[in-house]
Order: C-alpha cells, then structure tokens, then sequence
C-alpha cells in the first residue's frame, strides 16, 4: 500500500515541461509551450490522487493517437503532392483533403513572412528551392521555423506535404498579380483610333485600336537598340573619380521616376500603409533594387507580347475571335506559349535569370550611391510637385491602390536571403484573390474556432 502511494505521489509530482522536438527528424510532440503536470496535494484523497492519474494517462493517450494521426495523414499528402501536376493545381487539390487549423493559422503566417521578408528582396526563387534540406539558408528551414510541423509529424513530411505547396501558390499569386498590374498600366486607359486595313484613317470606322496610354502620349520609357529600357540610368555609378562627375538634371530623370511611380510600385504592396508609419520617407526609400530590377525585367520581357494583345483587342471585337487570332509574339526571357513549366518553376530562361541578377547589382549599387538621396531624391520631390501638387506625400496614385541531395548542387542554387523589415514597415497582400490584408482578423478567427 505505501509502495503504491509512493508510486501515485511521484506521478503527482508538479513540474515544468517543455514540448521536446526530435533533433534528427525535426519532429515535434503535442503543443509548443510548456505544460504542468500535477503533484500531490495534503488535501487531495487517494481517490482523487487516483483519477488525475488516469486522466493524465487518457490525455497521454490522446496525444499519441493525435501524432499518429497527424503521421498518417501528412504522409498520404506529401505522396500526393509527388503526383500531383505542377503550379497552383498542388495546393487546390491539398486543400480539398481539408486542412487542419494549425494549417490555416500556419498558412497565414506563412503568407506575411513571404510579403514582408522575402518578395520584396527576392523576386525569382533560386532552381532547387523546393527540395528539403537541413542548412538554416534552405526555404524548407527558414519556413519550418515560422510554420512548425503539427505533433507527430516530422519537418520533411510537413513541408513537401502542405508548406511547399503553400509557398508555391503565395508566389505564383505575387508574380501574376505584379505582371497584370503592369499590363493594366501599359493598357492604361484606351484610345480610340479608326482602324482598317492595316492603316490608321482619322475617320469614323467600325474597327478601332486600342493604344496604350503611355505610348499615345509618347511617354514610354526610353529604349536602346536592343530593346533594353534605362540604360543611361544604370552607367550613373560608373565614372572616372579623378573627374568631376555631373548630377543628372531633372529632365533627364523624369521618365525614370514616373517608370518608378507607374511600374515599379506595383511591387510594393500597400505602400499608403507603409507611408503612414513612415511620413518623412518617400517611396524611393522603400522600393527594393529587386523591385526595380524585376520590374524592368517583366516589362521588357513582355513589351512585344503586350503590344500584340492590344492589337488583337482593337482589331476584333467578339471575345472568340480574339481568342482565336494568330499570336507570333513571344517572350524575351520567359518560356513562350506552349511549353509546359516543370513542377515548382516560374519559367524563366537561363538567360533570363542571368539578367535579373546582373539588374539587382546595377540598381543595388545605384541606391548605395551618394546619387540617389543628391539626385533621385531630390528630383522626386519635384516630380511630385509637378505630377501631384504635393511635397512630402505620394497620394493619389498607383502606389496606394493596392530528395537530400544537399552536397550535391552549389548554394546559389537554392540558398535564400531574407530581409529584415522595420517593426514599422507594415505592408499588405497584392494578391487580389486572397484578402492578406485582414491576415491578423483570419488568424484570430481560427484561434477561435479551435477553442
């Protein structure tokens, strides 16, 4: 009898535990934070000592049928997964097994850290960023850390089976959203000039042409004879020191800025909010050389291909006969239409990636420059004045609208760089068809559904 009471004390005993994680497989138990377990009590009675002891042995229970649960069900999703086609497709069908509400509270997490502390430093994802690896530079760590795995389930599982998808989609969603903002840019508001034969006639005609707004008004940005857009602005750093260097005027400048305005923005998401938090800055102090370096990208990327769309648009005016019209254009480094994107890429040619990188260079040593608070900055002032009417404030425009194979393959090729974010820099979603903006309302309400 003592020996018994002995036993039941000790199981009674209070103390501090913390929910351990597997070192080698990254697997994590019930919970995150630390729990009590109780000890005895002079006013407790054996019986109750008892039924504690039970209870804690059922609540034991239950969490190892949890964690075999969470096993069973992670693995059959990342087996799916490897099945599954490629693109935002993954993520649908994952969805459809239902996800948990440690996935959805995890998936809105997921979705901040991308916006805040990845996009906009990191426009194009290194090749093998997909696969799982161990080295804390990896995707697969960096989001295990900000999305732990659910008990039972180990880091490797949990990421092919529901993150990889997740951060897949999140990017899909910022690219296209980006790419489309920009058309909607170059589109701008549609011209109508009469169109027939193939040549522009100044009277009243049935066919019309749509012209975009920038190109009607001769603003486009200024091109070389390789079709490269800005290049005077990207020498600006390169000069002889022994020489005195001369300041760009204004003038020479403007088409640069209002690209920035127009273009580049539309990487930045939420920006007004960013601007609130942030009255003395400009939007010259929170564009990234990435933005820049994408943007100028994209844009000459699809310049050609865009141009056609607006041709077809203004020539035929039944929906199916646009569809159905002859398209030669095609992407300067991007997979053309017709060709089918490997699983977890985003397109871009060899070439293509080459050219971001050198961009992100270009424009991350123009911003170092003393030029850009003498000059740029300067003359952005003015170009708000003049564009704006303001001083200080950018309102008004399109800124506020809205296997391991780890030793097998070089850093470069899957190693990412994150940014630190300012606890004031609160940017939003540019993804248009999931509303990021209300990111901390979605997870409250799953918190309260869970309790």
């Amino acid at each position: 009898m003592m020996s018994e009471r002995r036993e039941t004390d000790a199981n009674l005993q209070w103390s501090e535990t913390s929910t351990p994680t597997t070192a080698s497989t990254g697997m994590s138990t019930l919970g995150s934070s630390s729990f009590r377990t109780p000890r005895a009590d002079p006013n407790f009675t054996m019986q109750e000592r008892h039924l504690i002891v039970e209870q804690q042995r059922e609540i034991d229970d239950l969490r190892k049928k949890l964690e075999e649960s969470n096993s069973a069900r992670y693995q059959n999703l990342q087996k799916m997964n490897q099945r599954l086609g490629s693109g935002k497709n993954i993520v649908r069908d994952s969805k459809k097994v239902s996800m948990t509400g440690t996935d959805s509270i995890n998936q809105v997490t997921l979705s901040t850290f991308l916006r805040e502390s990845v996009w906009p430093y990191q426009k194009m994802l290194p090749p093998q960023w997909n696969k799982y690896r161990t080295d804390k530079k990896s995707m697969s760590q960096i989001l295990s850390k900000k999305a732990p795995a659910p008990p039972g389930v180990d880091n490797r599982t949990y990421w092919e089976g529901m993150l990889l998808g997740l951060t897949n989609e999140k990017f899909c969603t910022f690219r296209s959203n980006h790419k489309q903002e920009m058309f909607d840019q170059f589109q701008g508001n549609s011209f109508l000039i009469c169109f027939k034969h193939d040549i522009l006639i100044l009277t009243n005609c049935p066919i019309v042409k749509y012209i975009a707004e920038d190109k009607q008004a001769g603003i486009m940005p200024p091109t070389d004879n390789t079709g490269k857009i800005f290049v005077k602005i990207r020498v600006l750093t390169t000069f002889d020191e022994d020489d005195e260097r001369d300041l760009p005027e204004y003038e020479d400048l403007e088409p640069f800025l209002r690209f920035i305005d127009k273009y580049v923005s539309k990487a930045v998401p939420l920006f007004k909010k960013w601007k609130r938090n942030n009255k003395n800055k400009t939007l010259l102090d929170r564009i990234t050389p990435s933005d820049i370096a994408y943007t100028i990208l994209v844009f000459e990327n699809s310049r050609s291909v865009w141009e056609e769309e607006l041709f077809i648009k203004g020539r035929f005016d039944k929906r199916e006969d646009r569809k159905n019209a002859q398209r030669i254009a095609q992407p300067l480094y991007h997979a053309g239409r017709g060709h089918r994107i490997k699983k977890y890429c985003d397109g871009w040619t060899d070439e293509g990636r080459s050219y971001y990188k050198e961009l992100v260079k270009t424009f991350k040593d123009l911003k170092n420059d003393e030029i850009w608070d003498s000059s740029f900055q300067k003359h952005w002032r003015n170009y708000q004045v003049k564009y704006y009417s303001i001083n200080d404030n950018l309102v008004g425009n399109d800124v506020v609208d809205e296997e391991n194979d780890e030793s097998e393959s070089d850093e470069e090729n899957w190693a990412i760089d994150v940014g630190e974010c300012s606890s004031d820099d609160d940017e939003g979603s540019i993804d248009k068809n999931n509303d990021d903006d209300n990111d901390d309302e979605q997870e409250r309400n799953v918190r309260r559904r869970m309790s």
